[in-house]
């Protein structure tokens, strides 16, 4: 349902801006006539499928209420399974969400709770967030009296 409402968005879109920038034009013309029906145009043709485009698009990206539930859910379960790491990608093959929106989802998190970033090989991003669990400091004599025995 996603898709059809973002193309049907990138359609009223790719129609109603052109014949807008027209309409305009045709507004500064010297010609009465010319005027009236640039104005014509412009809001008969021109900003009502902007508008519907651009309402379209915002409704197609809005996260449900139940579906913003089950995100939250996710996202603290994947912390809690990987110590705090998460990346777009993981979260993404779990959500369902397409990747800009994960990754979207991802960096509001991330400023929430102050997360860090951390790079690897591949070039992928992963996102570490404090869990506030203090690692426990390894004992150095316990390690020496061990290697002893």
């Amino acid at each position: 349902m996603r898709m059809i409402a973002r193309l049907g968005a990138v359609f009223l879109l790719l129609w109603g801006i052109p014949l807008s920038v027209v309409s305009m034009a045709m507004l500064s013309d010297a010609d009465r006539e010319t005027r009236n029906a640039g104005l014509t145009a412009l809001f008969v043709f021109g900003l009502p499928p902007v508008a519907a485009g651009a309402g379209l698009w915002v409704w197609s990206r809005k996260v449900s209420p139940g579906q913003g539930n089950q995100l939250k859910q996710t996202f603290f379960r994947l912390l809690q399974a990987n110590a705090g790491k998460v990346t777009v990608l993981r979260f993404a093959m779990e959500t369902g969400l397409e990747g800009d929106e994960a990754k979207a989802y991802l960096d509001e998190r991330a400023i929430e709770f102050n997360a860090t970033f951390e790079a690897t090989e591949q070039g992928a991003v992963t996102y570490v967030f404090d869990l506030g669990q203090p690692e426990l400091p390894v004992n150095e004599s316990e390690g020496e009296s061990r290697e002893k025995d």
